[in-house]
């Protein structure tokens, strides 16, 4: 008599295939941070390759927690951890962690935000939102990232600006709603860019939800990203 086969369920598979990669990924840049500065070492700067390959490690690690946290909201198991945020000090952390990827480009990142900006949010998402799009800009930007916070119309508005060539067309006219399907054409999924919509979307006061917004208001015509939390 033959078994029946087992029913696979290929979302689960791939989730937990995912989260056993970002495991293996963690080792991965942990080492690359041993290297980097091994003990004993006085010099501050890392050498260009290590550099590089940190950034491609920690983007893959990015997408990773990208791919699991939209699957436990797609299933219905990620709800906003929302508590009182200090906005300046997200944006200096931020600023901090990405000093020595973007530093090794010539890449300045500023940073405007009134120090006693606080906010009703989820601290790590909102981090891994703005992160990831941090790293988006590291690619395209040349000289500059500027991030900035503000208080608009009962809602906290972040604009990351970068002085590269700008979104193309169709981003801007894209839907950036989170129930939107992922675009695979032209070489990227935009998870990234669907990942901090959803993100922004958990976000919810009354009928009001966080969104965002693409646009080519940077510096000379470079990209704007703009996430707005009600």
């Amino acid at each position: 008599m033959n078994n029946p086969s087992p029913t696979l369920d290929i979302t689960t598979l791939l989730a937990s295939a995912i989260h056993d990669m970002k495991n293996s990924l963690a080792i991965i840049l942990n080492t690359i941070d041993e290297l980097e500065q091994p003990p004993g070492s006085t010099t501050e700067q890392s050498p260009q390759p290590l550099t590089q390959l940190r950034h491609e490690g920690q983007r893959l690690n990015n997408q990773f927690i990208q791919m699991l946290a939209l699957y436990r909201i797609h299933h219905g198991r990620y709800s906003a951890n929302i508590n009182d945020t200090s906005i300046y000090e997200l944006l200096e952390q931020i600023q901090l962690e990405n000093h020595t990827t973007l530093a090794a480009r010539n890449i300045r990142l500023t940073i405007d935000c009134d120090g006693e900006l606080v906010w009703f949010c989820d601290r790590a998402l909102l981090l891994g939102a703005i992160n990831t799009i941090i790293n988006n800009a590291y690619t395209f930007a040349r000289q500059q990232i500027h991030l900035s916070a503000t208080l608009q119309n009962q809602s906290l508005i972040i604009n990351i600006d970068d002085d590269g060539p700008g979104y193309p067309a169709q981003m801007l006219t894209s839907d950036p709603q989170p129930q939107r399907p992922i675009n695979f054409q032209g070489g990227g999924t935009g998870l990234g860019i669907y990942f901090a919509s959803a993100i922004a979307h958990l976000h919810q006061v009354n009928q009001r939800h966080g969104h965002i917004t693409l646009s080519n208001h940077g510096p000379n015509g470079g990209g704007r990203f703009t996430l707005c939390l009600p």
